[in-house]
Parts: structure tokens; sequence; C-alpha cells
């Protein structure tokens, strides 16, 4: 033993201290690499989550466009099938009137004026309130759309499906 102890003696305190430090630097080495490898293993996790996300949201928001466009598809085919069946009831109006019993008299004359008045202004009405109608389907679809747009962008956000 004291031999060892004699050479352990002729070492110079600056080696005991370089040594003591490179000692002390490997185990920081070691913490640091254990560090770096948990960061990056949390990074890889968040960047996947964020990822998944994404693409959640993403396909969401396919799923309410290609809802908002069914709709409005919706409301233009009622729009022209309203549209339709107004040509219709004024066709039929005409047919009558060119087919009808041909007027007598001023009195007759008269009605056939006011009738034609009153035939004029519910025609503007009809299709003031149609255009109304498309008017306020846009602004409903639109309104619902955005809602679920919305809402998607919420991980339990998809309550209008």
């Amino acid at each position: 033993m004291g031999v060892i102890f004699g050479l352990i003696s002729r070492v110079p305190v600056w080696a005991w201290a370089a040594a003591a430090l490179l000692a002390w630097g490997w185990s920081g080495h070691a913490r640091y690499g254990a560090l770096k490898k948990d960061v990056v293993e949390q990074t890889t996790k968040s960047e996947k989550e964020q990822r998944d996300e994404d693409l959640r949201r993403r396909e969401a928001q396919a799923r309410v466009m290609d809802k908002a466009q069914a709709a409005a598809e919706a409301a233009r085919s009622d729009a022209d099938r309203a549209r339709a069946a107004e040509q219709r009831l004024r066709n039929q109006l005409a047919k009558s009137r060119a087919g009808g019993a041909p007027s007598v008299g001023a009195a007759a004359s008269a009605g056939s004026a006011s009738a034609d008045t009153y035939r004029e202004l519910f025609g503007d009405c009809v299709a003031r309130y149609r255009e109304l109608g498309e008017e306020a389907d846009r602004h409903r679809i639109a309104g619902d759309t955005c809602e679920r747009a919305y809402e998607a962008l919420n991980p339990e956000g998809d309550k209008h499906d």
C-alpha cells in the first residue's frame, strides 16, 4: 500500500484537479445527452400532435365546406323550382286572359284594367319576395358555415355532423 500511496503522492495537484474536472465534465456530458434526448423526444411528440391536429382541422373544414356547398346547391334548386312555378302560374294566367270570353262594355274594361293592375302588383311582390328569399338563404348558409367552421377548430367542436 505504501508503494501506491507513494506513486499517488508524486502526482502533482494540478493533475488531480484536471482529472476531477474531466470526470465532472464527463458526467455533465452524460446528463446533457440525456436532457437533449428528452428534448428531442418531446419536440418530436409535439410536432406529431400538431400535425395530427392540423390534419383534423383541415378535414373538419373540408366537411364544413362540403356541407355548405350542398346547402347552397339545395337552395339554388329550391329557388329554381319556385321560379319555374311562378312562370307556370304567369303562363296560365296569360292563357286564361287570352282565351277568356270577350269583354263587353266599359265595366268589363275597367274590371280588366283593375285586374291587370293587381296582377302586375302581385307579380312584382312575388319577384321581390323570391329575391329576398334567395338572399336570406345565402346569408343563412353563410352563417351556418361560419359557425361550423369555428366549431371545427375546437377538438370537441364537431356538433353539426
